[in-house]
């Protein structure tokens, strides 16, 4: 609901209700309400429906204007994604895709769901929103550096009881890794810094990268599967007393990679949640008495898949050993670099209900974290 829309100054007063793992992310204004279509006129490859481009002409530099004169640069995830290229567009620069060989390296995920009220000035309420950010990533299926990126919806509903694994967005619900991406078109590219404290020299070690509300996102067929780039702790971790980060950690953001062989440790949960979502992956050889604040870790994300609670459980199991390889998209998350696991058959040795086992989440088939 916007000012607009209402023709009234809101007054506003957000409260979290049940937010997900990652905090709510700043960016434009709007999004599509899930019990209905946007008033847009273009289609979307899931039949939802995109904004229609009404100033579409040609700029000197092969750029084309829209949104009322707006640039919209061409580039491609590479140059998106690499600050020294020269072809690097500035933040919220509207952009549109150029790869010809980009394939989903997740299946949908659920970034963030919340819910908020709003105040009316004249002392009415507004109703109760939810919000949905639903992401996948996308990129070259031979990976390597600077060979995927972040692709984020934001979905907007009035339904207080509103479950985000099954709203309508432009990024379909059965987006499977490998399907070829034909189209990302009219996105806005953005930023958003992990570290805590938003401290500006740290916040390039630790930014992740998004295109924000693409409209048009076109998938086709199946195609090449992706595969995961192997790493070792020694490159994408980071030792949390210094925030010394791995020398590969940025050029692989937000590309699939795979570590083998890394030794699991559990770090201490606070007695107020005791509910354990992350876990510290750290080379076989260090100490298993050091102390994880000064070891090189990389961090591992179970959270917003289905039957995390059964993956969650193997690892809770299994402090101090060695796990065979855990697999998922590397990004900054909470000030520590993570690999977000995609389905729990991310992490070899589990036998959870998405990968033909048996799940101890007693028949559910979605998992959102709340801490």
């Amino acid at each position: 609901m916007t000012n607009k829309q209402t023709g009234l100054w809101l007054v506003g007063l957000a409260v979290s209700l049940g937010a997900c793992r990652e905090m709510p992310i700043s960016g434009p204004e709007g999004g599509v309400d899930a019990t209905s279509p946007t008033n847009d006129t273009s289609t979307g490859n899931d039949g939802s429906t995109n904004p229609t481009d009404t100033n579409n002409q040609t700029n000197n530099d092969g750029s084309t204007g829209n949104d009322g004169g707006a640039t919209t640069r061409t580039v491609s995830v590479a140059q998106t994604q690499n600050f020294a290229d020269p072809q690097h567009p500035p933040l919220d620069t509207t952009i549109t895709l150029s790869d010809q060989n980009l394939v989903a390296l997740s299946p949908r995920m659920i970034i963030d769901q919340s819910s908020s009220t709003v105040t009316l000035s004249d002392g009415g309420r507004a109703t109760l929103t939810t919000s949905c950010r639903i992401g996948v990533w996308i990129g070259n299926p031979a990976g390597g550096d600077f060979m995927g990126i972040h692709i984020q919806d934001n979905v907007f509903s009035t339904d207080a009881g509103l479950n985000c694994f099954s709203v309508n967005s432009l990024i379909p619900s059965d987006i499977a890794p490998g399907q070829i991406v034909s189209a990302v078109d009219r996105g806005t590219y953005e930023e958003r810094c992990e570290f805590s404290g938003f401290d500006a020299g740290s916040c390039r070690s630790f930014e992740s990268t998004r295109i924000y509300r693409p409209r048009t996102f076109t998938v086709g067929a199946q195609g090449t599967a992706p595969t995961p780039t192997p790493v070792t702790v020694a490159d994408i971790g980071q030792v949390p007393s210094n925030n010394a980060v791995g020398a590969r950690a940025v050029a692989l953001e937000g590309t699939l990679v795979r570590i083998d062989g890394a030794r699991l440790r559990l770090s201490p949960v606070p007695n107020t949640n005791p509910a354990r979502f992350d876990y510290d992956l750290v080379d076989p050889s260090a100490s298993p008495d050091a102390g994880l604040n000064d070891l090189r870790a990389v961090r591992v994300s179970v959270s917003n898949i289905s039957f995390a609670s059964c993956g969650r459980a193997f690892l809770d199991a299994r402090d101090g050993q060695t796990i065979g390889s855990v697999t998922g998209i590397l990004t900054p998350l909470f000030s520590r670099w993570t690999i977000r696991v995609r389905t729990t058959s991310d992490i070899s040795g589990t036998a959870c209900g998405t990968d033909g086992g048996t799940s101890t989440d007693a028949g559910s088939t979605s998992d959102v974290a709340t801490d």
